[in-house]
């Protein structure tokens, strides 16, 4: 069985055997096999020549490990208007994932860095896959991220006005699981490229020396959808129109801006006496430009007998304003950095599905959003 440990430390050596020949003590035919290694290492971690020493601190790259404990909440709410049999019906649903637990541990040199993280305690979902890729330098970051989690939803059926003779309420909970899957690719240039390090405060091999900010413009590409098991009895409600997907990409601008209440330079060559607490506040709403949805129905087979065969319908849908938010604190000392990071991102969906059959003609008026919220605690040890 394989423990914890054993997996922290196969990946520290992983990450030892991968760059220590190219950087230190190593014989000469080792360093001619990875010298192209070498190269890349020194190149992505050399100072960058185009930041302003009076506000940027660029410490010299070393070697070090870093601590994470993750706390994350992902998930989607969608409600479905339409008529049946003359009333007016609304199905209110939504998947979350429980709180996700996760600690991690990484190593590295300089700002690269390789690691692993894992659930701790309850799982979050009857069944959640994902991974993330993040990139963060002096004026860009670049962030990727993928969920598959399957959960049971929660879901409120209202039919009729409150007041009314017809109207009814009623809330549960889905005999078969739900299924919400998520892609979503951003990333965000900095115009100040002199005075504002975008990844100071949430990763730290860059330090602000003085407050500064810097407008901002950025991308997102997201690809996500939201399915109801056709078998769930409350499928039948909507005409079995139990699968909603979205392909949309964003572009849009804000600002960011990096308070430095304080700050003091080591005494010497090394990191002694160096102090500093910085905080990072991250704004920019995004204009929907590409917007591709479609809505799935699934429809009763008379010669399988299963709701295997599929209609796919577009979604007529509208111009969104989604937006990105990111804020962060950070305190570092002598060779020691910590920091809080909190992350909420969101994106939305609207639009009506004309369902047209034998004996069936239904205008379903959707609106949805995904959501995710998270917030990391990292620190970090340089040698």
């Amino acid at each position: 069985m394989v423990t914890l440990r054993s997996q922290i430390r196969r990946t520290t050596l992983l990450v030892a055997g991968i760059l220590l020949p190219a950087l230190a003590g190593a014989p000469a035919a080792a360093l001619d096999r990875s010298g192209w290694i070498r190269r890349v290492v020194e190149r992505i971690n050399a100072p960058s020549p185009r930041l302003d020493s009076a506000y940027i601190y660029q410490p010299k790259p070393c070697w070090n490990v870093t601590l994470s404990n993750d706390l994350r909440r992902t998930g989607m709410s969608q409600s479905s208007a339409f008529e049946a049999h003359g009333v007016s019906t609304n199905l209110y649903c939504e998947l979350w994932e429980r709180l996700y637990k996760g600690v991690g541990i990484h190593a590295g040199y300089g700002s690269l860095t390789l690691g692993m993280s894992r659930e701790v305690g309850r799982k979050s979902a009857d069944y959640n896959k994902s991974f993330s890729l993040n990139y963060m330098g002096a004026g860009l970051g670049l962030h990727a991220s993928y969920y598959d989690i399957r959960q049971p939803m929660a879901y409120t059926l209202t039919t009729g006005t409150p007041g009314s003779a017809d109207y009814s309420s009623e809330s549960g909970t889905s005999d078969y699981p739900g299924r919400m899957k998520m892609i979503t690719v951003e990333g965000i240039y900095a115009f100040n490229h002199s005075t504002f390090s975008y990844g100071s405060v949430y990763k730290g091999n860059k330090i602000q020396r003085r407050s500064a900010g810097s407008w901002l413009i950025g991308a997102k590409f997201v690809q996500g959808e939201v399915k109801i098991d056709p078998a769930e009895p409350i499928s039948d409600l909507l005409y079995g129109l139990c699968r909603q997907s979205t392909l949309q990409a964003s572009v849009g601008a804000g600002y960011s801006y990096n308070f430095v209440p304080y700050h003091r330079q080591p005494a010497g060559a090394g990191t002694k006496g160096f102090r500093n607490f910085s905080i990072n506040l991250t704004g920019m709403p995004l204009l929907t430009v590409l917007d591709r949805h479609y809505s799935t129905r699934y429809v009763y087979n008379p010669l399988t007998g299963s709701l295997d065969s599929q209609e796919k319908r577009p979604l007529g849908s509208t111009i969104r304003i989604n937006f990105v938010t990111r804020g962060a604190l950070a305190y570092s000392w002598d060779r020691f950095y910590l920091s809080l990071a909190g992350i909420y991102d969101h994106f939305s969906y609207r639009g009506t599905t004309k369902i047209v059959a034998p004996a069936l003609a239904a205008d379903i008026k959707t609106a949805g959003h995904f959501s995710k919220w998270s917030t990391v605690l990292t620190f970090n040890v340089k040698f």
